[in-house]
């Protein structure tokens, strides 16, 4: 990859991110933008008359879900299930389906430059059929096969899977599926730390990597291990454990490191290992014990219990898990560990780039500024407002507040569709003033320089040009996110004001 490149702030056009996991010692990856969730192996109910590599069907969250065995799929040996055995949920031309991995490595963003088209013959376990593509890290030490999922999962096998088990169980579990679409979610990377689960929000986190080897660095906090280098810029890495005063254990193969974004400055948590992606039910989530002394407390913004209450999991106060100083200590930190230019370049690429959330509508990338977002949500059942415009779709209850919705199909002028498991609501603060927009699918957290951004063309397909930012273009321009303005798209007159107000 062209190091000026990255050093300009368009590394993210020239990088694909990766959700990698294991499987009978092949290390394999898959596009983050595919991958839902990560989640412990659910009970699974099996459906005759299947391919052998279905392993039946499962309930998440109330919602029948696919369980392919990655494992029979490819014709290796079976294995006993471990604790390390995980189902990564993809979804796929609008179907979700979990795939049963051995256990999940990481995630990785690897440059484009480094990935190659299987050869015809390749020394793995997997038919290269399977893939479309090798990703050669480390000088070619290490590869990540990718997977091409269309070929693993042939739609008319699936189609006749997820058919079968609607048949079987759908009916009754219809409600409890309305009731749990209804309710606010979180969702979650979950972590060990000396025995115990904790998480942070997935909006978050930037990746996910392996401890790498860690340069000391004199006069720093002692839970400070020092800094990693990371795509040629150092990152600053917290030892969770030593800052919460938990016993130090040596590094492992699970041991990991979270790359947050705190307070602006990016950081690395070095933690145990990281268990799983998952939702939660805002309603699941109490207030910190009062057991705790305070400043432990202020570590925490909650306590998840799932499984009536078996599994705790505390969710992290990333706002709170390091002072002012400190914070100002990480952000000085790689500028002073490194050669004065480098440091320079590092900060003003900092400053350069934006961070967008994408969604889909009508087949079009559409992105908004992450500080505009609040949450993301499921559609909820939508109260009626009349005399509002067609393209507010009502009000729905939000934890007590009244939250008012935009439809944002009706507000481009484009057809209305049924909606999907996908459908979310984008809960986004302008001025103060949130709103909901109703949109096809949320893709994911991208990141820009603010170079790789160009004005509107005159012309947008499918939206009012007044209502585009602008346009940024990721993987040399064959994929543009149509960046909005919402100001002007949230812009409503007349009666549809007192309930955006």
């Amino acid at each position: 990859m062209d190091q000026k490149t990255d050093m300009d702030g368009t590394q993210a056009l020239n990088e694909t991110q990766l959700v990698t996991f294991v499987l009978a010692g092949e290390e394999f990856g898959l596009p983050i933008n595919v991958v839902k969730e990560i989640v412990r192996v659910p009970e699974v109910t099996r459906i005759p008359r299947t391919p052998a590599f279905v392993e039946g069907v499962a309930n998440l969250r109330g919602n029948i879900l696919p369980i392919l065995n990655l494992r029979q799929r490819f014709d290796l040996p079976a294995e006993e299930r471990t604790d390390d055995n995980r189902a990564v949920v993809i979804e796929v031309s609008g179907r979700l389906t979990g795939l049963l991995v051995d256990r999940v490595s990481e995630v990785i963003r690897v440059p484009n430059g480094s990935i190659e088209p299987p050869p015809p013959v390749i020394a793995s376990t997997v038919d290269s059929a399977y893939l479309h593509g090798v990703a050669k890290l480390a000088e070619g030490k290490r590869l990540v096969l990718l997977l091409d999922i269309e070929r693993v999962m042939p739609s008319a096998e699936v189609a006749a899977a997820v058919k079968q088990a609607a048949q079987a169980g759908a009916a009754g579990q219809a409600t409890e599926t309305l009731q749990r679409q209804a309710q606010a979610e979180e969702q979650l990377v979950s972590f060990r730390l000396a025995g115990e689960e904790y998480a942070v929000e997935i909006m978050n986190v930037q990746e996910i990597i392996r401890v790498a080897e860690i340069a000391r660095v004199p006069k720093t906090p002692d839970f400070v291990e020092g800094v990693v280098t990371l795509r040629n810029r150092l990152l600053p890495i917290v030892n969770l454990r030593k800052r919460f005063g938990l016993p130090a254990v040596e590094l492992d193969d699970d041991s990991r490191v979270i790359v947050i974004n705190l307070g602006g400055a990016i950081t690395g948590l070095q933690v145990d290992a990281v268990s799983e992606v998952l939702r939660v039910p805002k309603d699941s989530v109490e207030a910190p014990p009062r057991i705790l002394s305070a400043s432990e407390a202020d570590h925490l913004r909650g306590v998840a219990k799932l499984d009536s209450g078996k599994r705790l999991i505390m969710l992290l106060n990333v706002n709170r898990l390091l002072s002012a100083d400190e914070l100002g200590q990480l952000q000085t930190l790689a500028g002073e560990a490194q050669p004065a230019q480098a440091g320079v370049e590092a900060g003003r690429q900092a400053l350069d780039e934006e961070q967008f959330v994408g969604f889909r509508v009508e087949n079009e990338e559409f992105g908004v500024n992450i500080q505009q977002v609040q949450e993301i949500i499921w559609l909820p059942e939508i109260t009626k407002v009349p005399r509002a415009p067609t393209y507010v779709e009502g009000i729905v209850n939000l934890r007590g507040s009244v939250l008012p919705v935009l439809d944002i199909r009706k507000r481009f002028g484009l057809a209305v569709t049924a909606a999907t498991d996908s459908t979310s609501i984008v809960v986004v603060d302008i001025d103060g003033h949130k709103t909901g927009v109703i949109v096809d699918s949320v893709s994911e957290v991208l990141r820009f320089s603010r170079d790789a951004i160009e004005p509107p063309p005159p012309i947008v397909k499918g939206v009012d040009a007044s209502f585009v930012k602008g346009v940024g273009k990721l993987e040399g321009g064959q994929r543009m996110l149509i960046i909005l303005e919402l100001s002007r798209v949230l812009l409503m007159e007349g009666a549809a004001a007192s309930v955006v107000a």
